[in-house]
């Protein structure tokens, strides 16, 4: 009981004394280093410490990252077209190649990557992604194949479904997969592979490009019209909560918690307090490279593919901040309550002060380190 009186009271202290560092991100965006590949990078994976960047006509190229401010190249395979968009499983890379389909490539020595198998799917394969053994091929004209890729020296096709329109980006929440196009969001149902079943679309002002979907919201770039945060609960009316206008043309997205990372083309990337996913926020604008190609996150780290300047690796400084005791990249009155909860159970957030115990002193100390920043 002492401990919930002596919180209580000192919320209005921290209410007084902290608000201005509402939704304040942790350092903001740091750039660690660019590699350029003369050449168009247009996409990006990442396993352990390889990135696997997708190149257009540069084919597959393949990054040791271990030190992520000094990436170097290690190997490259032109694999048949023009490599699209890249999603790695282990030792298996799967990529959209064009005119030349879905390729798969045993990449477990990068110094002889072997084409193990492919499926054509007659037009320009675009975005690919994976579930299992479960390839989700994207072809910007005949739209989505799903293939199974157990033995990926023998692709079977599953299903098919054909849109009227131009496809972009697929993502894949559970048995719902989600399509951009040039004509809005599509969304499917997939329980049966073999017959997907259109359950909703809609319009977006300009071409719906890249895409991330979380907690039945849909977050799409939508070229000159920014971002559009789409409601998706009901996928036979999904509906639009807002739009942020970008100031030049939005690629792709990303989310971290309550934050939206917006690849803008000349801009760069923009952070959006979305945790009113009806009102985004500017947070800052990260503007040291350009962003004309897809997005990874990945273990706080993100990278941007840019079609003219190879890739960018920016440290999103969600790491080593104390006072961001949630974990979500910001600070705001939510760390309070994540504080206390730590403080009761007497987990290893609570210590604020550095002193490897948890007692009321760090309180204080968080207090300290939320109106500090990071």
């Amino acid at each position: 009981m002492k401990r919930l009186i002596m919180f209580v009271l000192s919320t209005s202290y921290f209410t007084f004394t902290a608000s201005h560092a509402l939704a304040q991100p942790c350092n903001g965006l740091e750039h660690l280093s660019t590699l350029d590949t003369f050449g168009p990078t247009v996409d990006v994976d990442v396993v352990g410490t390889t990135a696997y960047l997708a190149a257009s006509t540069s084919g597959l190229r393949f990054l040791d990252i271990s030190d992520l401010t000094n990436p170097t190249e290690l190997n490259s395979i032109i694999v048949a077209d023009k490599s699209w968009s890249v999603a790695v499983d282990g030792s298996i890379a799967y990529i959209a190649e064009g005119n030349a389909g879905l390729q798969i490539v045993d990449v477990s020595d990068l110094m002889n990557p072997v084409i193990l198998g492919s499926f054509d799917t007659s037009n320009t394969a675009f975005d690919v992604e994976y579930v299992g053994t479960t390839v989700y091929l994207l072809d910007q004209i005949s739209g989505l194949h799903i293939i199974d890729a157990s033995d990926p020296t023998t692709p079977v096709l599953l299903g098919t479904y054909n849109p009227p329109s131009i496809e972009y980006d697929v993502e894949v929440v559970g048995n719902r997969v989600y399509i951009t196009s040039d004509d809005g969001l599509r969304i499917l149902e997939t329980s049966n592979v073999a017959n997907p079943l259109l359950l909703g679309h809609i319009g977006t002002i300009s071409v719906a490009r890249g895409l991330s979907v979380v907690d039945d919201i849909a977050y799409v770039a939508s070229f000159s019209a920014g971002l559009n945060i789409i409601d998706v609960s009901n996928p036979g009316t999904p509906n639009i909560l807002a739009t942020y206008d970008t100031p030049d043309w939005a690629f792709d997205v990303k989310l971290i918690g309550s934050v939206a990372y917006v690849a803008d083309r000349v801009t760069g990337v923009l952070t959006l307090d979305v945790s009113d996913p009806t009102m985004p926020v500017l947070i800052d604008t990260y503007n040291e490279t350009t962003a004309g190609g897809n997005m990874l996150i990945k273990d706080g780290t993100l990278f941007l593919a840019d079609k003219s300047n190879g890739v960018h690796i920016v440290d999103l400084c969600l790491t080593n901040c104390l006072a961001d005791t949630n974990g979500d990249g910001m600070l705001s009155p939510a760390d309070f309550s994540a504080w206390v909860a730590a403080f009761n159970t007497q987990a290893s957030e609570c210590d604020q002060n550095g002193d490897g115990s948890c007692s009321p002193a760090d309180f204080s100390a968080w207090v300290a380190n939320f109106n500090a920043g990071c």
